[in-house]
C-alpha cells in the first residue's frame, strides 16, 4: 500500500457523513459514560458526607428533617 493510495483512502474517509456521524455517536456516548460515572461518584460521597453529619450532630437535633426540599 503505497503513501499516495493511503493519502486517497483517508481523503475519502473524510467526506464519508456517515463516518463523521457515527464518531460523533461514539463520542458522545462516550461522553454520557464518563458523566454517568463521575455522578454516581459524586452522589455515593455526598451520601458519605450526609452521614457523617447525621451521625456526628446531637441526637435530639433534628434540623434536617424540617427541610421542604425533597431529593431523589
Amino acid at each position: 500500500m503505497s503513501m499516495n493510495h493511503l493519502n486517497a483512502w483517508m481523503k475519502s474517509l473524510s467526506h464519508n457523513y456517515v463516518l463523521i456521524a457515527v464518531a460523533a455517536v461514539l463520542f458522545f456516548g462516550a461522553k454520557s459514560l464518563a458523566g454517568y460515572f463521575t455522578y454516581r461518584q459524586i452522589r455515593r460521597d455526598l451520601n458519605e458526607i450526609k452521614s457523617l453529619v447525621k451521625e456526628r450532630s446531637p441526637a435530639g437535633s433534628d434540623a434536617g428533617s424540617r427541610s421542604n426540599i425533597t431529593r431523589p
